[in-house]
């Protein structure tokens, strides 16, 4: 069981009260000023009757502010509530009412949101990241009484199969992270992913828990990174496949010298084999990727030279740490090995329910385990293989196929960049499978090509039915495929999927 993380940061200002805890746009900010300002806000929002089981929603980008006042909120037993600023309007409203937030933290250029929350959350108080230096400075830093802070957080999932939903969490597992990863006290981590988001709140607390450095980064710039990189040292750093892509892409990544980084955490997806390779011919095996969700937190684990020992996307390692991972079947029993079944885990990231939704809460119970809907096998050397989402099961014909075999096929076609898979209404099959591809800058390829290569390597059934093209699949911040969306962008192009092709 992890320490609370607001004390954490209070007895690492006592342990490292002149070492850098962040370093946004180039400037330092040790430990113990980054506590005497937690303690002063703390003061704020306790002036305005923020305590145990309230809540702080948050808009804006990263900024050290925002994780100063999330470290308040969890000092005074209020929970951090922060809002992905690329949802739409319409999200961003929804969030907010299901928030209830007492008071709501706008960061620089959200001004144009206080509208909105004025209508959807009418009694809550609003307050600027840039006017924060006027409201602290004459508070009296609070003395926070540790027993009644928390570690819980509101963050609401990504919502790639639907609407938002509200996941409250206590438990992040942050010790077990450092174990299973790799992060250490002595680290300076680069932090660009949104603190918005799960993966980026939990890895930026992290460091900060840990008495490393955080180098925070309001968004993620491929110069910027490379050169923070290079000339800062870094031995740590999170980040998503999207920006790991990005970063090999880059003409500068070729001459890329960093000694000193130890480890790319990469998660919310699976990492091309090519990139993968790229990364460790360039800089070692420094690579570690996770399967997880904002439910369950971080169930697998691939790190170093496993990372390209298994060359197939769908391995996403061994159990993680501290975590017990069982394979279901619709009865509840463990499934043979080798065989496929429902991912269920136990473990100390997990998340304590959905807000306001006791039913789609109890969907995600298996007894006293939670099931994220992935479905996966292990092999005989304890790996784990993602062979999909549950939901992203294709039934045609009578046969259930899941969309990540097909897509894992495909994928390795000359031509394709990206792929995803989905099932289309068809009145002979029930459901008819669709590919939609994008293709590599440059290349060619005819539906009949794609579904010819299936044929090499994929049964008779698994082969796609329609093939599409576009230019780019819908993805979230977190580079997720929104394949909700993606049904429609399909179905929009068409009256007829046979017209697909």
């Amino acid at each position: 069981m992890d320490m609370l993380y607001a004390h954490a940061l209070f007895l690492n200002a006592r342990r490292y009260p002149q070492k850098p805890a962040i370093v946004f746009d180039g400037r330092p900010w040790t430990y113990a000023a980054l506590q005497d300002r937690v303690a002063r806000i703390g003061a704020v929002l306790a002036a305005r009757g923020v305590g145990p089981g309230d809540r702080v929603s948050l808009l804006s980008e990263n900024h050290p502010d925002m994780l100063a006042v999330m470290f308040a909120a969890l000092a005074l037993g209020a929970s951090p509530a922060p809002i992905n600023y690329r949802v739409r309007d319409e999200d961003i409203a929804y969030i907010a009412r299901n928030s209830a937030a007492k008071v709501v933290v706008l960061g620089k250029g959200y001004a144009r949101y206080v509208d909105l929350f004025s209508a959807a959350l009418p009694d809550a108080w609003q307050m600027s990241l840039e006017a924060i230096d006027g409201l602290i400075a004459e508070a009296r830093p609070l003395a926070f009484d540790w027993t009644a802070s928390t570690n819980l957080a509101l963050l609401h999932t990504s919502g790639t199969t639907g609407r938002p939903k509200g996941a409250l969490r206590s438990r992040w597992g942050l010790g077990a992270r450092a174990i299973e990863q790799g992060f250490t006290q002595n680290d300076r981590t680069l932090g660009v992913m949104p603190l918005c988001l799960s993966y980026g709140y939990g890895y930026s607390l992290l460091p900060l828990y840990l008495g490393a450095t955080l180098y925070l980064e309001p968004d993620f710039d491929t110069d910027r990174v490379l050169h923070l990189l290079t000339h800062e040292r870094i031995h740590s750093t999170f980040m998503i496949p999207t920006l790991i892509q990005r970063l090999v892409d880059a003409p500068g990544f070729a001459a890329l010298s960093c000694p000193s980084l130890r480890l790319i955490q990469n998660a919310a997806g699976a990492l091309p084999y090519d990139t993968r390779a790229a990364i460790v011919d360039r800089l070692g095996p420094v690579l570690s990727t996770y399967a997880a969700s904002t439910e369950s937190g971080p169930y697998a684990n691939l790190r170093g030279d496993d990372i390209l020992r298994h060359q197939t996307a769908s391995c996403i390692g061994r159990p993680f740490f501290g975590s017990e991972v069982r394979l279901l079947d619709d009865d509840g029993q463990d499934v043979a090995p080798g065989n496929v079944g429902e991912i269920c885990v136990r473990g100390p990231c997990q998340y304590d329910s959905y807000l306001n939704e006791p039913a789609l809460t109890a969907e995600t119970r298996r007894g006293d385990m939670i099931t994220v809907g992935d479905l996966g096998r292990f092999d005989e050397e304890g790996f784990l293989y993602l062979v999909g989402r549950k939901r992203d099961i294709i039934k045609t014909g009578g046969i259930n196929v899941p969309a990540a075999d097909v897509e894992d096929v495909i994928a390795r076609h000359p031509a394709v960049a990206e792929v995803a898979c989905l099932g289309l209404p068809d009145r002979a099959w029930g459901e008819a499978i669709c590919a939609a591809i994008v293709l590599k800058p440059g290349a060619k390829a005819e539906p009949a090509d794609v579904t010819a290569f299936c044929a090499l390597h994929l049964s008779r059934f698994q082969v796609p039915r329609f093939v599409v093209f576009l230019k780019a699949l819908p993805r979230n911040l977190t580079g997720k495929v929104v394949k909700d969306e993606l049904r429609q962008m399909v179905l929009a192009r068409t009256e007829t999927p046979d017209r697909l092709h």
